[in-house]
């Protein structure tokens, strides 16, 4: 991470700190229960996927070209070639918000996920623990897809992803077409503001409530806060949760007020 956007980081997490708020302090039934059943979930099996894809990168020697990633979080890459384990830490999430997206996806009105961005497969793993809920994961990287799908393949013949080689906006009308409605939207794909709100944008032609469309990395740059302020401005978005880290939307039926909730965590 660059100086500016390591300085604009610690900013807002200070304030973050400073201006969440826990469990006590919430007045939302709704936002209650997010927190005691996801925020506080106690389930132990949330990570196995995610221990099984790092034992497998561990063991692995091959090598993907990070210089094929497309999205302003590419700067991160000081070289071309790695080996997927040496970039765990880097570019998977950890396994703190892991839990949420596993905590979303097992939600029994999520009945599908989709992903923008599969990096090295680890946010996938989480929520393909969820369940037997079929999964679209996108990455413009074609050595991404193709090592992150051999390390499915080859510890979970059953599993229900279907890997995508291609740049976003090139499939994204394609894979919203049939209705978002008890889909689950996971953005991790390209930290630019305009990128992340054209997405958005095209999603939210197609949401129907329940929903849920979670963002990674809000704070990880100004032009990703912008856009998650814009996101959260939006007359269409009446329920959004800060967890510093990941932001997320959600929409509801029973949802008739604006409300936006930053909580410790």
């Amino acid at each position: 991470m660059k100086l500016n956007s390591k300085i604009h980081a610690l900013k807002h997490y200070i304030r973050y700190a400073w201006n969440s708020k826990t469990k006590f302090k919430i007045h939302s039934p709704f936002v209650f229960k997010f927190i005691t059943e996801v925020l506080e979930c106690s389930n132990k099996g949330y990570d196995n996927k995610a221990k099984d894809l790092i034992a497998y990168y561990r063991s692995s020697h091959e090598k993907i070209n990070f210089a094929l990633n497309a999205g302003a979080g590419s700067q991160e890459i000081q070289k071309e070639l790695y080996r997927p384990i040496q970039l765990v830490d880097k570019l998977g999430i950890p396994a703190k918000y892991g839990k949420i997206l596993y905590a979303l996806a097992s939600n029994p009105e999520i009945h599908q996920v989709l992903e923008l961005g599969t990096s090295i497969g680890t946010s996938t793993s989480y929520m393909s623990a969820a369940g037997n809920k079929p999964i679209v994961s996108i990455d413009a990287n074609p050595d991404v897809i193709a090592s992150t799908k051999r390390a499915f393949d080859s510890f979970y013949t059953d599993h229900q992803v279907e890997f995508v080689q291609a740049y976003f906006d090139d499939v994204l009308n394609e894979k919203i077409n049939g209705g978002l409605r008890n889909t689950l939207i996971f953005i991790d794909g390209d930290h630019n503001k305009d990128a992340v709100l054209r997405y958005f944008n095209r999603c939210l032609q197609h949401t129907e409530a329940p929903c849920i469309i979670v963002f990674d990395d809000i704070y990880w740059s100004e032009e990703m806060t912008e856009a998650w302020r814009s996101i959260c401005a939006h007359p269409a978005v009446h329920l959004s949760i800060d967890l510093y880290r990941i932001g997320i939307v959600f929409f509801r039926e029973e949802t008739l007020t604006k409300e936006h909730f930053k909580l410790w965590y």
